[in-house]
């Protein structure tokens, strides 16, 4: 599990809430469709990217 209460299951936009300390999810993938949501209400995007370091 992935801390951050609702089960994956229970989380869409319209029932969506404020994320607090003791929200758990099944997956990666689910805390980051809760976040999406989340922000989507409130009125910010998000993405999932990865970082690249200059080689030296």
């Amino acid at each position: 599990m992935i801390g951050i209460g609702q089960t994956a299951s229970n989380i869409g936009v319209e029932n969506s809430k404020d994320p607090y300390n003791s929200d758990e999810f099944q997956s990666l993938d689910d805390s980051f469709k809760f976040y999406l949501a989340y922000a989507h209400r409130n009125g910010f995007s998000v993405r999932r990217g990865r970082m690249t370091k200059s080689r030296r």
